[in-house]
């Protein structure tokens, strides 16, 4: 839902006429969104969001 947000946001405020330059979003998934949901699991959420960030950076353009 964030990401959805984020590129409606990026596409209606974009300057036209120009290329809007890429991005990604990477998210960390914590919990099932179940009846057991809880906050126990962020902290691996976002150490594995970052991992996979850091594995992706040598392919992304500069």
């Amino acid at each position: 839902m964030e990401a959805g947000g984020l590129s409606q946001y990026w596409q209606e405020n974009s300057v036209h006429g120009t290329t809007n330059p890429g991005w990604i979003v990477i998210r960390g998934v914590s919990d099932n969104a179940d009846e057991e949901k809880g906050h126990s699991h962020h902290e691996l959420a976002a150490r594995n969001a970052a991992h996979v960030l850091s594995r992706l950076l040598p392919y992304l353009p500069c």
